[in-house]
């Protein structure tokens, strides 16, 4: 199996080398053998994430980093230009879409050693009709700079985890620590913009590929051993209304959400 990572950027200057190194490409990089192809979309940068773009091209070995320039923004323009460069490329190169298994990445995330490895294993072992799902875990530092606050998320994790189905069976995925192969991909129906009644774009591409996958009998699979650091960037730039969302969810819907459990199953 062949392993295409995309990643979509957009004025990511600051973190893309050391997220492409994470992964085995560019400058800083670990290996001198990375593992796969990495697929970089510029989603119309204005700061220099483009030339350290070419940078990474170039000082990985060769064929192993592919540009590609997506004009429109968003978040799900970027990742179909990026799977459909990974078509062209697989065709070129005679690899089979039941063979090509592509992995979502952020440009802001770190990943750990192994993890593309982790992923193919588990794509090879499973099969089709299969979405993987990593694993996320916070960076020491963050974790020891703020513990305060990892302590109240696992406090309020534990306080809903009874609530919640097996991850397993949970519909979210997240979309940098995600594979899938391209021929399930194909069948699944693709990444699709869609809008609510008011205009509103919806969100979470990727949950909404996985929604239309389920009526396919896909499952998916947690791989343990491939984890991932994502940034925490947003939470350090608006703290404040970052858990003051998450406390407003938990106040007004929490007591709701477990009335309804309580009158409509066995969970009481």
């Amino acid at each position: 199996m062949r392993a295409y990572i995309v990643m979509p950027c957009l004025n990511e200057q600051r973190e893309l080398v050391a997220t492409c190194a994470s992964l085995g490409f560019g400058p800083g990089a670990a290996t001198d053998k990375p593992d796969g192809t990495l697929v970089l979309v510029d989603n119309g940068s204005t700061d220099r994430t483009f030339e350290l773009s070419r940078d990474i091209q170039q000082t990985s070995p060769p064929g192993t980093v592919e540009l590609t320039y997506e004009p429109e923004r968003g978040y799900v323009p970027p990742r179909r230009r990026g799977i459909d460069l990974v078509a062209q490329l697989a065709l070129e190169e005679g690899v089979v879409a039941e063979d090509v298994l592509i992995l979502q990445a952020d440009a802001d995330t770190q990943y750990q050693p192994g993890y593309v490895a982790e992923m193919r294993a588990a794509g090879e072992t499973a099969g089709p009709q299969t979405l993987l799902e990593g694993r996320a875990e916070a960076a020491p530092e963050f974790a020891l700079e703020h513990s305060a606050y990892q302590a109240l998320c696992e406090q309020v994790s534990a306080s809903v985890r009874a609530l919640c189905v097996a991850e397993a069976d949970d519909v979210i995925v997240d979309d940098k620590i995600c594979a899938f192969r391209l021929a399930d991909y194909r069948v699944w129906g693709g990444h699709e913009r869609e809008y609510d009644p008011h205009g509103e774009e919806i969100h979470a591409e990727t949950s909404r590929l996985f929604l239309r996958a389920k009526s396919y009998n896909a499952r998916k699979i947690i791989v343990e051993r491939a984890t991932a650091q994502p940034s925490r960037r947003k939470l350090r730039h608006t703290p404040g209304l970052v858990l003051h969302t998450a406390l407003q969810l938990i106040d007004t819907q929490l007591p709701q959400l477990k009335s309804y459990l309580a009158e409509n199953t066995n969970l009481g």
